[in-house]
């Protein structure tokens, strides 16, 4: 505002609106002084602000002297606009994995904790300047105590930034008891998390614990020898390594009011089987990349489970059985992608029909109208020619029953064609070269394609 400040301020919704002596009306961010935008109504600005009904309105006709020979007063009306106060929304979430699930991908049966610390890693997809952390005991059977947790950004290896190193809370109290069966979100904490960054969320267990809920396929942590390190910067006391989050729920950010989240739902495919670990180049890993780059402010959630089906309880529950607890309990999901299906008609032990595959895709595409979603269809990428031996049932007519369904039914709010994306143009029933090393699960180069795929103008 290179002219002098005149006539009263008044302020709504994050906007505080000034005028100056030369007549123009000014609105300007509360946040940081940004103008936002500015307007000469003409006549003079008289000095009244008032705000009401979700207008502002501004007297003119102004003069020092004399009036013009032709004065021209009265009230200009300007929209306010609504509240865009900020919000939670998730930027990180994993599917709890019960421990028998958890030993079946990799978890040695005879992990367990006892008066250490263990520090896990997740890639944040959006940013925001306050943070909360969520816990989980999900599948415990007796309270899980957590003596201290803090959260801070990745230097490097276990070390924390110096100066980022945050204590939670939780309820005001640095230790926290969760119910068997329960979960548990610290308190805010100003923290700026930067987009596609990594978080050290440091959890102190005290007492002789059994890791009842956790999640493969995690970037690499560690583990202490005995002590409450949580506010360890350097991470020497780490010696251990790890390969599952344990514990973790879901780490959510304060932004602003348009932002949301997107579940990518579904089996290995999106859990990262294939990935290279600790590069976060799963596709949902890529796809959050898109988003930032395009400046569209979505968090990119990865709700995958190895072995994961839509019907039936394998690996992990069903997606039936999971998906208010992994989809409708994200904060501010606004969009859901379903890739899940290959495991039913691969695995077997039941057999199912692609009809009925189809029908377990009509009830979540139900749930999640009737919670406000939109959901986005992904075709089945191919399975003919992995080399598993559990994968013997699998049927490719059923996959292209399946395929079909999702391409032309219009059941879905939007196709994600990811079958077209990575297949081979002269055998369809296989992946294209170079995009899986196991005929199954997409490598990094095939995840990057299955990212690329997605169409951002569906996010709004």
């Amino acid at each position: 505002m290179p002219a002098p400040m005149f006539g009263a301020m008044t302020y709504a919704n994050g906007v505080v609106y000034q005028g100056t002596i030369d007549g123009t009306v000014h609105a300007l961010s509360a946040a940081d002084g940004r103008e936002l935008w500015s307007d000469k109504p003409g006549g003079g600005i008289a000095g009244g602000f008032s705000i009401t009904g979700g207008s502002l309105y501004v007297g003119r006709g102004f003069w020092f002297a004399a009036p013009p020979a032709t004065p021209n007063g009265g009230l200009v009306a300007y929209a306010v606009p609504s509240d865009h106060s900020d919000h939670w929304v998730g930027t990180w979430s994993a599917s709890p994995l019960c421990f028998q699930a958890a030993t079946l991908l990799g978890l040695p049966p005879s992990t367990r904790f006892d008066n250490q610390s263990v520090r896990m890693i997740v890639h944040t997809s959006i940013g925001g300047g306050k943070v909360r952390v969520k816990l989980t005991n999900g599948c415990g059977s007796t309270p899980l105590e957590i003596g201290a947790a803090t959260v801070g950004i990745r230097d490097t290896g276990a070390r924390v930034r110096s100066g980022t190193n945050r204590g939670l809370s939780f309820a005001g109290r640095p230790s926290v008891t969760i119910p068997a069966g329960s979960t548990a979100t610290s308190d805010r904490i100003k923290l700026a998390v930067p987009a596609l960054s990594d978080l050290v969320i440091t959890l102190y267990l005290p007492t002789t614990t059994l890791p009842s809920t956790s999640h493969p396929q995690a970037a690499t942590g560690y583990l202490s020898s005995a002590g409450d390190f949580t506010k360890d910067l350097d991470g020497a006391a780490f010696q251990t390594t790890v390969r599952q989050w344990f514990f973790l729920d879901a780490v959510e950010v304060l932004v602003r009011s348009d932002a949301g989240a997107i579940v990518a739902f579904g089996d290995s495919i999106i859990d990262g089987t294939g990935s290279t670990y600790d590069a976060n180049t799963r596709w949902p890993d890529f796809l959050a990349r898109r988003l930032v780059a395009a400046n569209k402010p979505f968090g990119v959630l990865n709700q995958g489970i190895d072995g994961n089906k839509v019907l039936n309880s394998l690996l992990g529950d069903s997606a039936l059985v999971r998906f208010d607890r992994d989809v409708l309990g994200q904060a501010a999901v606004k969009y859901v992608i379903l890739l899940e299906g290959i495991n039913d008609i691969g695995l077997g032990d039941p057999d199912v029909t692609a009809d009925q595959v189809i029908a377990g895709y009509g009830e979540l595409i139900d749930r999640a109208h009737a919670a406000g979603l939109k959901i986005f269809g992904g075709t089945l990428t191919p399975a003919e020619g992995n080399p598993y031996p559990f994968y013997k049932p699998y049927d490719e007519s059923k996959r292209q029953a399946i395929n079909q369904f999702i391409r032309e039914s219009g059941a879905f709010d939007a196709v994600l064609d990811f079958a077209a994306a990575v297949s081979d143009p002269a055998d369809p029933s296989h992946w294209r070269a170079g995009l899986s090393a196991d005929a199954l699960h997409p490598s990094d180069a095939g995840a990057e394609v299955m990212g690329d795929a997605i169409d951002l103008s569906l996010f709004q």
